[in-house]
């Protein structure tokens, strides 16, 4: 009983006001020998009777029980129901139970969300809790089924000390594909697992389009990137390592999901880290951070790590700007702007492109300027944030009715992109078959294609009227003869 508990213990957010996370768990092992004397009944509380307005909701509690190590894939050995309380608004307490069976069977791998080549061998692996008997005494039958299968079908009945059991998964398509481990002792006993939902992916990617398209003329030499669009997610490192373009030039290669990869043209820039806390914009709130190029350079575009809150009511706006007596309010040197849709509700990368290449000189001191063109509130607003492998270098400031102001605690990363293609020059890019799928599957065969800047013509702009003037010659000889 919540009010006479037989043992209890405190979770690490005790005492005080806290913000508790979507998801806990909590060690309850200090419980075992109750729990083994007979006391399954279990209970959570959180908050207290002056919590005021300060409240939240339980949404589920469940016991899981793990007769060896804890698995955080989900390899508990068995766990209760939903707790019949919930959902619990806090303060207050949710109650449970659990009751160990006399058999049960845990399915360790795989794991909803993995993702499979069609084809490809697995290992379906399992453990067992009996009461009574010993697991080479339990009969183990597997099964599998996805929408297309029409129904489960039977893989094999082995035993339980047979884990891990090899196993090829069909050449199929499917993103509903789940394995089911069944269990039977002699006592008739019996208990069953699914695996979840998790992908068997049988084709191979392809390259559905690319910018600029193949053939390609008087494409701008200012183009911030290049785009090769796939059937399907494809592994970024696969990517890098079967990427040819011809001349060479300087590219970092992105994964922007969905099949859409963006080649950024030009080298990049983006340093030491300075504060951690993320800075807001909006209204009379501005950010800048100040940074040095190491080379005289034509910055195309910027990529800031930021989100939105709420609903801003206008674009965000970036500037590169002169440094004004050591502040960053001077001349106005190039300006791109997003709009609120192309920015996430969560932290990522958002490219701003400058409509013209802005010349900057080396070991001289600017500054990015991040605004919002309206108004917005603490509610509605874009927020400049701290990347885990991008940080940005010189200070930080802000802008508010007080003026500038360097705040060190705060910290904006950023990626600045520049260089460019030649003109007047025909470029190859060729993507090898070694690039991947999710799942391991390769392409089936290399791509190109081929663009230009200025006057340059792709050689396979030509290729069409060659076909014409051969064929044109066969038809000529033909009424020789």
């Amino acid at each position: 009983d919540p009010n006479n508990p037989v043992d209890s213990r405190d979770a690490y957010l005790y005492g005080g006001t806290s913000n508790f996370p979507n998801f806990m768990a909590m060690d309850m092992s200090d419980f075992e020998d109750d729990f083994n004397n007979g006391y399954t009944d279990f209970f959570l509380c959180i908050g207290s009777k002056n919590a005021g307005s300060s409240s939240s909701t339980i949404s589920s509690f469940k016991i899981e029980y793990y007769a060896n190590d804890y698995d955080p894939n989900g390899g508990y050995t068995q766990i209760s129901n939903e707790s019949p309380d919930v959902p619990k608004t806090t303060p207050g307490c949710v109650q449970n139970s659990l009751s160990l069976q006399p058999l049960s069977i845990t399915l360790l791998s795989p794991h909803s969300g993995d993702i499979y080549a069609g084809g490809e061998n697995i290992e379906i692996e399992w453990s067992i809790h009996s009461n009574t008997f010993s697991s080479n005494q339990i009969t183990v039958n597997l099964y599998y089924s996805y929408s297309g299968s029409g129904g489960w079908k039977h893989i094999a009945t082995t035993t339980g000390d047979k884990t891990p059991y090899p196993w090829t998964l069909p050449k199929v398509n499917a993103t509903d594909f789940q394995i089911r481990v069944n269990a039977s002792d002699p006592d008739t006993n019996t208990d069953q697992m699914d695996s979840g939902y998790f992908t068997v992916d049988s084709s191979p990617p392809a390259i559905s389009d690319t910018y600029p398209q193949n053939g390609q003329v008087h494409v701008s030499q200012f183009i911030p990137a290049i785009w090769v669009n796939f059937t399907e997610d494809v592994n970024l490192s696969s990517v890098e390592n079967n990427i040819q373009i011809t001349p060479a030039i300087n590219y970092t290669v992105k994964n922007i999901g969905g099949g859409h990869i963006k080649i950024v043209i030009g080298k990049t820039t983006g340093n030491s880290q300075e504060g951690t806390t993320p800075a807001s914009t909006y209204g009379d709130y501005i950010d800048a951070q100040t940074f040095e190029m190491s080379e005289e350079a034509n910055i195309t575009s910027v990529d800031i790590y930021m989100l939105k809150e709420g609903s801003p009511p206008a674009d965000c706006r970036l500037q590169i700007v002169e440094m004004n007596s050591g502040k960053p309010n001077g001349n106005v040197l190039g300006e791109a702007s997003v709009s609120a849709d192309m920015v996430s509700t969560s932290f990522s990368w958002v490219t701003f492109t400058f409509p013209t290449p802005v010349h900057l000189n080396a070991n001289t001191q600017y500054a990015l300027v991040l605004n919002m063109s309206g108004v917005g509130d603490s509610s509605n607003r874009y927020r400049w944030g701290l990347s885990d492998d991008e940080y940005s270098n010189g200070n930080f400031w802000q802008h508010s009715s007080s003026g500038w102001q360097e705040f060190s605690n705060y910290d904006g990363s950023f990626v600045i992109h520049y260089g460019n293609l030649e003109n007047n020059t025909l470029y190859t890019v060729t993507i090898g078959n070694g690039v991947k799928d999710m799942a391991g599957n390769p392409m089936k065969e290399d791509y190109q294609f081929q663009f230009s800047t200025g006057a340059a013509v792709p050689e396979f702009s030509a290729m069409l009227p060659l076909l014409v003037i051969l064929l044109a010659g066969i038809a000529i000889i033909r009424r020789r003869v």
